[in-house]
């Protein structure tokens, strides 16, 4: 975890992207653990992983932007933190 965290503030936009989907299958694996706990979220946590994404969420590259984007949503945002579309649970009959 701990190549992989690093690399994403190496300036290679190919490097950063496979890095990013690595992180993601890591992160995935490390759900549902004891108490529902994820060690590898922990982990990289105290890599500085989740500041990294902060910075690579400002990316010009629209790639990174976006799967830094989901890997932020995916396990920093709680459900309650997601804004729905009011509009969406509408039913107009």
């Amino acid at each position: 975890m701990d190549c992989l965290t690093r690399a994403l503030s190496i300036n290679d936009i190919e490097l950063i992207l496979k890095s990013l989907d690595a992180i993601d299958f890591i992160l995935l694996a490390g759900e549902g653990g004891v108490e529902d706990e994820n060690k590898m979220l922990e982990e990289f946590n105290t890599l500085k992983g989740k500041e990294l994404l902060d910075d690579l969420i400002l990316h010009p590259n629209e790639l990174i932007f976006n799967k830094a984007n989901v890997l932020m949503k995916r396990y920093y945002e709680s459900n309650e933190d997601l804004i729905e579309d009011p509009l969406a649970t509408i039913n107009i009959e």
